[in-house]
């Protein structure tokens, strides 16, 4: 395979495309292969190959990963592989990290889980979220569900973060879901803030409610966010930011990390 092709990137990038194929018929040979390649475009030759390979073999390609040895090879297979599984079936993907020794490559697999089960099914994405030990893939792996939850369903994603407890994967949970709800329906946001503890963190969440809000009803949202406690500054700042046409300048977004 790719003998006709000469060496340089357009056999690599050809390769890559046929990684799936490849690793399936012949995997020492395409493993050789990746060997060769820089390791930008082993790392995606293997993680597209994982990928392909696991959407139609999921047992074999999963036996495969103990042929590799440690290493970032190894653990961009593991990235291809984990994803293919998740495509069909994120409870066999989330089972299959199980296996999988705690550290890195566990983290960031975990992480592609979580991003693709939360469009299919929220609520048990959410759900295995919250049994990851505490720490930073916890709390991103909540705040991606809630993110995601929120976007397609509010209501159902504020209920469920109503019940979580108070922890640290809360915090910066209920700020995606102010950030997403507020695009689409700023009056279902406004419980939210004064849930937020950090001064920071809720004056970010009055700004979003207040920019989008004032798209829709001006003289509502006006009245809103004289109440809040956002300084007197920025009020004044988003008030003045709506042209003629009613249009509010979007600041791009402060993610702010707990």
């Amino acid at each position: 395979m790719g003998k006709q092709l000469p060496e340089g990137r357009a056999k690599q990038n050809a390769m890559t495309e046929l990684s799936a194929q490849w690793v399936e018929a012949d995997p020492a040979a395409a493993l050789a292969f990746a060997q060769k390649m820089p390791a930008a475009a082993q790392d995606s030759f293997l993680d597209r190959a994982a990928s392909g390979w696991a959407t139609q073999d999921p047992k074999t390609a999963m036996s495969y990963v103990q042929q590799l040895p440690e290493g970032a090879a190894r653990n961009s297979f593991i990235a291809g592989l984990v994803s293919g599984i998740a495509e069909n079936s994120p409870p066999d993907a989330a089972n299959y990290l199980a296996t999988l020794p705690p550290g890195e490559t566990q983290n960031k697999a975990a992480l592609q889980v979580i991003s693709q089960w939360s469009y299919s099914d929220p609520q048990s994405a959410a759900t295995w979220a919250v049994t990851f030990p505490a720490g930073e893939t916890r709390n991103s792996a909540i705040e991606s569900v809630v993110s995601s939850w929120s976007e397609n369903d509010p209501v159902g994603a504020g209920k469920w973060l109503t019940a979580l407890p108070d922890d640290g994967a809360k915090q910066p949970a209920i700020q995606s879901h102010v950030s997403e709800v507020a695009r689409q329906n700023p009056e279902l946001a406004l419980p939210w803030v004064q849930t937020l503890t950090d001064e920071a963190a809720r004056n970010e969440a009055i700004e979003s409610i207040a920019r989008s809000w004032l798209q829709k009803d001006p003289v509502k949202a006006a009245a809103w966010l004289n109440k809040t406690s956002l300084p007197a500054d920025q009020k004044t700042e988003l008030l003045n930011s709506q042209n003629e046409d009613g249009a509010v300048y979007h600041r791009p977004r402060r993610f702010i990390r707990y």
